[in-house]
């Protein structure tokens, strides 16, 4: 799901991997997996800072055919959310570089849909607050 676009997948912060995941997502190079989350960054700028980007994938195909109710979707949307503020909150908690990248960058959650070829951007939020739909 998060795999394809994703330089390296760790499960957290104690992940071996984590020091290396970081140092690519930090530079811009790379997006990272983090326990099915999917997380990229450009390089800070004077002018606009760093934006974090942080995408939680929708399991269900939104538009095709037999597409869940609204008010399903919508559930579905808030409860991935939850989980995807609770990750970062747990990653920043254990790892004091992570959590100064967290703090430093305008942070931006992405509720998106993987048709295989590319993504479909349902909704965004911020730290705190309901989903803005697309």
């Amino acid at each position: 799901m998060v795999g394809s676009r994703t330089a390296i997948q760790v499960e957290g912060v104690d992940d071996p991997r984590w020091a290396v995941a970081l140092e690519l997502l930090v530079s811009g190079e790379a997006a990272i997996g983090l326990s099915g989350l999917r997380l990229s960054s450009d390089p800070p700028t004077r002018a606009a800072g760093r934006r974090l980007q942080i995408e939680f994938p929708c399991p269900v195909d939104p538009v095709r055919g037999h597409a869940p109710p609204s008010s399903y979707l919508a559930e579905l949307a808030r409860s991935s959310l939850e989980r995807a503020r609770a990750l970062i909150a747990n990653a920043s908690a254990g790892d004091s570089p992570f959590r100064m990248l967290v703090a430093e960058s305008d942070l931006l959650y992405e509720f998106v849909y993987d048709y295989g070829t590319g993504t479909l951007l349902l909704a965004t939020a911020r730290p705190t607050g309901p989903l803005d739909w697309r």
